[in-house]
């Protein structure tokens, strides 16, 4: 049987599918699934891709019903994850019941990019997404926090900050002393400016994921979470010589998060705004120096 699978998410969100498509690929051989995704370039010289055919059945994922609150799947044990619920979702759609077992999102490097940096590597490196879309301005830390982490550890990482820069839509407000490199770069070098890092500090977007690409030294992913989603949900990855740092909202913070039982039995608030001013009051809770103090460890090692 042969599908081509329309998966239109941003690339986040098909970081996570590589994770399938390789667990689809050797679990079902017989069968071929061809991811549709928006930017096709992630799955370039990756094994496990096949191109989409005229004549293949048609299929889309969806994670979310058009009221947007519940994701299609059914119900949603409290262990389960943003990956558990793509493995779900196409399970049900192929009628295949594919496990997991890729731990990680892949991208496949030639030998020619693995050498190829586009920044110097004299000391520790910091990929930094510093910024925002306007489908989810909740996820923003707030660029004077920041700058503080910037500021406090300039001296010794070269931070390097990314971001798109789509007019209306990407909010990438410039950090000063750092590398700019805001919207130039293409998929592939942001992939390998992650490859040849030591850190990435982000909100939650497509870096957490991208950080948990293949290694050739260890590698931290500092991700700013606040109080928008349980950990379990986007911090699901493995992946040897990768550390995650998952900083969630203060305590006091989480009587905005109420369980809403009918999308997700664990607390969050899952909105896309807040009510609150462009800074939500979890990511205001989250002081630079809990940031810093994790840079100061690892660097120390």
């Amino acid at each position: 049987m042969r599908w081509n699978l329309c998966f239109p998410f941003p690339p986040g969100d098909c970081w996570c599918l590589t994770r399938y498509v390789r667990d689809f690929a050797e679990q079902y051989p017989e069968d071929i699934l061809s991811p549709v995704v928006p930017r096709p370039e992630m799955f370039r010289h990756n094994p496990h891709f096949r191109a989409a055919v005229p004549g293949a059945e048609q299929i889309v994922f969806r994670f979310e019903t058009p009221r947007g609150r519940r994701p299609v799947w059914g119900n949603i044990d409290p262990a389960d994850t943003m990956v558990g619920e793509i493995y779900a979702g196409i399970n049900e759609l192929t009628g295949r019941e594919v496990q997991v077992r890729t731990p990680a999102p892949e991208i496949y490097f030639t030998a020619e990019e693995k050498r190829y940096s586009l920044v110097p590597l004299d000391r520790p490196v910091c990929i930094v997404n510093a910024g925002y879309k306007s489908d989810i301005p909740v996820k923003f830390f707030g660029t004077d926090n920041f700058q503080r982490v910037v500021d406090a550890l300039g001296d010794r990482v070269l931070f390097v900050q990314v971001g798109a820069s789509r007019r209306g839509t990407d909010f990438h407000p410039r950090l000063r002393g750092v590398l700019d490199l805001i919207g130039k770069t293409s998929l592939r070098e942001l992939a390998l400016l992650v490859y040849h890092a030591d850190f990435v500090l982000t909100g939650i977007s497509q870096l957490h994921h991208l950080a948990g690409i293949e290694t050739y030294k260890p590698r931290t992913c500092i991700t700013v979470a606040g109080g928008r989603e349980p950990e379990n949900w986007a911090n699901c990855h493995l992946r040897d010589g990768v550390k995650w740092e998952w900083i969630a909202a203060n305590a006091d913070f989480r009587s905005c998060c109420e369980n809403d039982p009918a999308f997700h039995p664990l607390p969050g608030c899952w909105e896309r705004d807040c009510a609150s001013g462009r800074v939500p009051p979890c990511m205001k809770s989250i002081s630079p120096e809990r940031i810093i103090e994790i840079f100061e460890k690892e660097l120390k090692k």
